[in-house]
């Protein structure tokens, strides 16, 4: 691929750092962005696994709080949360409970 659609592809703003890193070697600096990719790549996983472990653990511990397996519907989590928050919770509820109609 030439440089011109790499560049329109990924944008100027995001090769900057590392074209400067690189004193405007196009060929380094593509060679690092690739090896930056491939090192985050490698987080992924482990990334992965914390935010379903935080999840379940932020469950585990409002539910204990709430002394409810549903502590979402209770009245003292209602009382303390805001219109947005409860919206959140209302609308993740109907796209688990209602199926959604296909063509």
């Amino acid at each position: 691929m030439d440089r011109k659609s790499i560049v329109r592809i990924l944008s100027s703003e995001r090769l900057a750092p590392y074209l400067k890193r690189h004193n405007c070697d196009f060929e380094k600096a593509i060679e690092h962005y690739k090896s930056n990719i491939r090192i985050s790549e490698s987080f992924y996983p482990l990334i992965a696994l914390i935010e379903v472990g935080l999840r379940n653990n932020i469950n585990h511990q409002l539910a204990e709080h709430f002394k409810s397996e549903n502590w979402f519907d209770s009245t003292e989590f209602i009382q303390i949360v805001s219109g947005f928050q409860i919206d959140r919770v209302t609308n993740a509820r109907k796209k688990i409970l209602i199926p959604k109609i296909r063509n």
